[in-house]
């Protein structure tokens, strides 16, 4: 690496720790990104675009949607094709704030149930909503 002061055997040598958290990758990984990097780039943003549009939207057995119902027409979600699951839903909870709607699921990984937290970028009336939010994240 350019810039860096630790030699290339350092860096082969380190140890592992004992229990680690990290999804392990398949031995194949960088061959599968590289062939997903020459298809993407084969088909350009035209052929992502139509491709994406085909695809029939994902939805689990026995996914519901309840606290997300409404909320584009209240100026709380940006799109009304993609849903908060209630299930997975990230429960806003700040004082004096009466509504716990923030447009945001915790998304789950092979290692962990609540990995991170997807969510789309505020809207002007949920603003106040996503700061509060992310004040009350950081406690």
């Amino acid at each position: 690496r350019k810039g860096s002061s630790r030699k290339k055997s350092e860096l082969d040598t380190k140890s592992s720790p004992k229990q680690s958290n990290v999804a392990k990758c398949q031995a194949n990984a960088r061959t599968e990104v590289e062939r997903w990097v020459r298809r993407a780039l084969d088909k350009g943003v035209g052929g992502l675009r139509e491709e994406f549009l085909s695809l029939k939207r994902y939805i689990p057995e026995g996914m519901t949607t309840n606290a997300f119902q409404g909320t584009f027409e209240a100026g709380k979600s940006r799109y009304k094709d993609v849903p908060c699951q209630d299930k997975f839903r990230v429960v806003l909870r700040w004082p004096g704030v009466t509504d716990d709607y923030i447009h945001a699921n915790y998304v789950a990984t092979p290692i962990n149930e609540k990995r991170f937290i997807c969510t789309q970028g505020p809207m002007p009336n949920s603003v106040i909503d996503f700061l509060a939010y992310g004040c009350a994240r950081g406690k």
